[in-house]
C-alpha cells in the first residue's frame, strides 16, 4: 500500500530565474527600441507586462519540466528569485543607457537623497513582490489541472 506521505522537497528555481531574467531583458530591449524609432513612450504599463510576459514563460517552463506547479515553498523562492533578477536587469539596462550620455550609475545614485532612497527602494520592491506573488499565484491556477503530489512509497 502506498504511504500518502507528502514529500516536501523543492525543486530548485534558478534556472527558471534565469529563463524569466532573459526573457524579461529581450522583452524590454525590444520596448526600448521600438519606442526610440517610433518616439513613443510606453509608461509603466509596458513594464509590468514585461514582467507578466516573463513571469509567464517561467512558470509555464517550470510546469513543463516537473509536471506539476510550484508548491508553496517554490512560489517563494521563485517571487523573490525574479525579484532579484528584475532588479539586477534594470540595473544593468539603466547602467548601459547611462554609459551612452557619459555618466555612471553610481554617480547618479548619489545624487538622490539619502532619505528617500531607501524608503521609495523598498516601496517599489514590496510592490513588484505582490505583483510576482500575484501574477505567479494566478498563474498556478491556470496551471492547476497540472498540478501532482509527490509521494513517496
Amino acid at each position: 500500500m502506498l504511504n500518502k506521505e507528502h514529500i516536501d522537497i523543492p525543486i530548485p528555481v534558478l534556472r527558471y530565474s534565469l529563463a524569466f531574467a532573459g526573457l524579461y531583458f529581450v522583452v524590454l530591449a525590444g520596448f526600448g527600441i521600438v519606442t526610440y524609432f517610433i518616439e513613443f513612450d510606453l509608461g509603466q504599463g509596458a513594464n509590468i507586462g514585461a514582467l507578466v510576459a516573463a513571469l509567464y514563460f517561467a512558470v509555464h517552463l517550470f510546469v513543463q519540466d516537473n509536471g506539476c506547479a510550484p508548491s508553496k515553498t517554490e512560489r517563494k523562492r521563485l517571487s523573490w528569485a525574479c525579484l532579484l533578477s528584475s532588479v539586477i536587469v534594470s540595473l544593468a539596462i539603466i547602467s548601459v543607457l547611462l554609459m551612452f550620455e557619459g555618466q555612471s550609475l553610481l554617480s547618479v545614485l548619489s545624487e538622490i537623497s539619502e532619505t528617500v532612497s531607501p524608503v521609495l527602494l523598498s516601496v517599489v520592491a514590496i510592490v513588484m513582490l505582490f505583483i510576482y506573488k500575484l501574477a505567479i499565484s494566478w498563474l498556478i491556477l491556470s496551471f492547476g489541472g497540472r498540478r501532482k503530489k509527490h509521494y513517496k512509497n
